[in-house]
């Protein structure tokens, strides 16, 4: 199992957080990752930020670029992919060290295009993420996302051959939600 994984992480006025998160795909314990850091017109550290971590692994690509927002930013990163699988990381979250391994694995050996995880929100410590897996075909996945409104990109890693053309609809809120709309419509055709 040799799949790269690109990791789009939109950057915007996220100097706190951003070593967290850059940290976080770092350490993981799969290694073939490219982490695509799209500073989208940031007005603090965080681009200068993002250069520093480039200069320190190979493995980070960054991308500056006027403000145009979260769906432009992550637009332009699915622009510069090359892996075999894509991921969306929001810069002020961070994800367990073994996600991608564990994620990958499942993708490998089930023969598996999107996978999908839970969210541990840290507004909300005492609701702990879901340890199972399932396997759905693609009428079940689209009505269970539908049914909960699992929109978020965050959680899931796509084969990039199901996005490759699909891109965020800009200046719209609720992108993630008429992504996955798009995305589910077309997997489902």
């Amino acid at each position: 199992m040799n799949f790269k994984v690109s990791v789009v992480v939109p950057v915007y006025n996220v100097e706190k957080y951003l070593h967290r998160c850059v940290d976080s795909l770092l350490k993981q314990s799969y290694k073939n990752l490219e982490i695509i850091l799209i500073n989208d017109g940031s007005l603090d550290s965080s681009g200068e930020i993002c250069d520093e971590l480039a200069k320190k692994d190979h493995r980070i690509k960054v991308v500056h670029q006027k403000n145009g927002g979260l769906s432009a930013a992550r637009n332009t990163g699915l622009n510069h992919v090359t892996g075999d699988y894509i991921s969306f990381i929001d810069s002020d979250d961070w994800i367990e060290q073994s996600m991608y391994e564990e994620m990958l694995y499942y993708a490998y050996n089930h023969n598996l295009d999107i996978i999908e995880c839970d969210i541990q929100s840290t507004m909300d410590p005492e609701k702990k993420a879901k340890e199972k897996f399932i396997i759905e075909n693609k009428e079940q996945n689209a009505l269970r996302i539908i049914e909960n409104q699992f929109f978020s990109v965050c959680r899931r890693i796509y084969r990039y051959n199901l996005i490759k053309d699909l891109r965020f609809i800009e200046n719209y809120i609720y992108e993630d939600m008429i992504f996955t709309t798009f995305f589910l419509r077309e997997l489902t055709k």
